[in-house]
């Protein structure tokens, strides 16, 4: 039996990427990671409604801890974003069990970036459903 052999064009794959824009999405899920270069990131998983398959998973990541404060005050602001989209308004200082968002559902713009050479989705803003 032959050896199975398939070849892509990454051009055609980048083609079927969703439009810039917003979308409903949904929190699937909400985890800690360790990025490559050490830091601690959270990772947030949105499924979202309207795109094809293949593009219905989007990650963000926000970083947690690094040496970096701009990348930390960046990373802050994004993740408050989330959180008031989500309905919550933490107070300076409040813990927050970010497993909580899990399931709620926000509306998300989507934009393209490249990345190691490959176009893929961006999360560029939150927002509340209205």
């Amino acid at each position: 039996m032959p050896d199975p052999i398939i070849r892509f064009d990454r051009r055609e794959l980048e083609a079927c990427l969703p439009d810039e824009g917003d979308y409903s999405a949904f929190v699937c899920s909400v985890c800690k990671r360790t990025a490559a270069s050490g830091n601690t990131t959270i990772q947030v998983v949105y499924e979202v409604t309207g795109v094809a398959p293949e593009w219905d998973r989007v990650s963000e990541y926000f970083v947690v801890s690094c040496p970096n404060q701009r990348a930390l005050a960046i990373s802050q602001r994004r993740l408050f974003s989330l959180c008031q989209a989500c309905g919550l308004s933490p107070a300076v200082g409040e813990e927050i069990n970010l497993r909580h968002l899990v399931g709620l559902g926000i509306e998300i713009r989507l934009g393209h970036e490249v990345y190691e050479q490959r176009k893929r989705l961006r999360v560029l803003r939150h927002r509340s459903r209205s």
